[in-house]
């Protein structure tokens, strides 16, 4: 193909809008990879599309960042149930910068697609995300919240740690496979 094999360990990739297949010889030719970073990206469709496309069997780490919009699967159809072919295996799957629970929800989603061995999620929820008058009744949102997502991800998942903070209103989970 017209693209040499890269000998890069990591990729970074900022506001990708979609996974174009011209951009799929070059990802071929990535054998070397090891971690990939997603940056401002707006869709987790758009990553789980770019990972597919890779040719390397295993990735120690894929971080995802979110950017200025709300991180969500704006196609949640196109992310199959099941792993795809191609998409190698995940060491450590890291989602950070949620803002929304459908951020987070999403996120748990996608990990239960691709299957990484472990799960860091890490959201600060904007103050309209959690129901509630009182810090209480917030922090138990919070914590209904963090259940839920416990439960979404127990098919495939443990929870090795959850933490609630409601001063920032920010949860951090960390996940690993069963």
């Amino acid at each position: 193909g017209p693209f040499p094999a890269v000998e890069a360990d990591s990729l970074s990739l900022a506001d990708m809008r979609a996974a174009r297949s011209k951009h799929t010889p070059f990802l071929g030719g990535l054998r070397s990879l090891k971690s990939v970073t997603f940056s401002s990206l707006s869709s987790l469709t758009v990553a789980y599309e770019f990972l597919c496309h890779l040719s390397v069997d295993q990735l120690d780490k894929v971080e995802i960042e979110e950017g200025e919009d709300p991180l969500v699967c704006d196609r949640p159809a196109d992310i199959p149930a099941i792993r795809g072919v191609g998409c190698p295996h995940i060491y450590r799957l890291v989602c950070g910068g949620l803002s929304s629970k459908a951020g987070v929800t999403d996120s748990i989603k996608l990990a239960l697609v691709l299957r990484p061995a472990h799960v860091e999620l890490e959201a600060w929820l904007d103050e309209n995300e959690l129901e509630g008058e009182s810090e209480d009744d917030r922090l138990d949102d919070l914590h209904s919240f963090a259940d839920e997502c416990a439960e979404q991800a127990a098919p495939h998942y443990t929870v090795k740690e959850r933490e609630c903070n409601e001063y920032s209103a920010s949860l951090t989970l960390k996940l690993a496979a069963k």
